[in-house]
């Protein structure tokens, strides 16, 4: 495939994923080859074909609550001509309203084949190391953790996800309420500030050091010009973080390792 289209499939499985853990399966689904073949955590989970996958699919969904994804890694492994392959991991979190509660690592495998100029998702697997969840019997997804754990994870939740209110000023005047969360980064410009959304942007007077003080530890600042928000990173290429929505935003070589190592120890709850 093209570098361009096969960069689309890492967007794609990173995008669904995020859709899945959320309670919607229609962004797979949508992608998903009429031959698609799955592989899951259970044992009968070996599925051939789209209707008994999508069938498996939405009853994982009855014992899976609504999640958060952190911590999310997607890597192209392997591209060869109309056939390429995305492995990613990530740590799933529910939410803190959800009846019970799951954290740890998954892992998944997403195979894509182009065929003209349509992309399909010809294979999905996915797994969790050895001792990360424990399966109840009957269960289509391991869901059962005790209250403790629960709360443990509420109160990292709201530590460390919860989104502040921002109240910026633009360079005509225009008063702007903005939750963190809207936020995918934020960019020196001279003596002005961009900040990022998903659909917009905000130029403020403001300099890039007067918002450190401002936002919570779930931004991080990547580069001399650059703060990110960590929750809206997909994944790490060579030389920069590429965002949820495609973007990316250079990292400077001698300080990646680092960059990965703190993006990682944030949102890796179980240490």
């Amino acid at each position: 495939m093209r570098r361009q289209i096969a960069e689309k499939t890492v967007h794609l499985t990173s995008e669904f994923m995020e859709a899945f853990y959320s309670g919607n399966p229609e962004p797979v689904f949508a992608v998903a080859s009429p031959d698609i073949t799955w592989i899951g955590a259970q044992k009968e989970q070996f599925d051939i074909g789209f209707e008994k996958f999508r069938a498996d699919i939405e009853k994982v969904l009855l014992d899976l609550p609504p999640c958060y994804l952190s911590n999310q890694r997607y890597l192209l492994a392997q591209n060869n001509g109309c056939i390429c392959t995305v492995i990613g991991s990530y740590y799933v979190m529910s939410r803190d309203n959800a009846e019970h509660a799951i954290a740890g690592e998954q892992r998944c495998v997403a195979i894509w084949r182009l065929s003209g100029e349509q992309l399909s998702l010809v294979h999905l697997s996915n797994s969790s190391p050895i001792g990360e969840w424990m399966v109840t019997e009957g269960e289509h997804f391991p869901s059962k953790m005790s209250a403790y754990i629960k709360n443990y994870i509420r109160h990292q939740v709201r530590e460390k996800l919860t989104p502040r209110q921002l109240v910026i000023t633009d360079t005509v005047h225009v008063m702007h309420f903005i939750s963190e969360s809207e936020i995918y980064y934020l960019e020196s410009d001279d003596k002005y500030t961009e900040i990022y959304l998903a659909d917009s942007t905000i130029r403020t007077r403001m300099q890039l050091k007067e918002f450190l003080p401002k936002l919570s530890p779930v931004f991080l600042k990547i580069s001399r010009i650059n703060i990110v928000n960590m929750s809206k990173i997909a994944r790490f290429s060579e030389r920069d973080a590429i965002l949820l929505d495609g973007r990316s935003l250079p990292v400077p070589a001698k300080k990646m390792t680092e960059i990965k190592k703190t993006v990682s120890d944030f949102f890796n709850f179980n240490s």
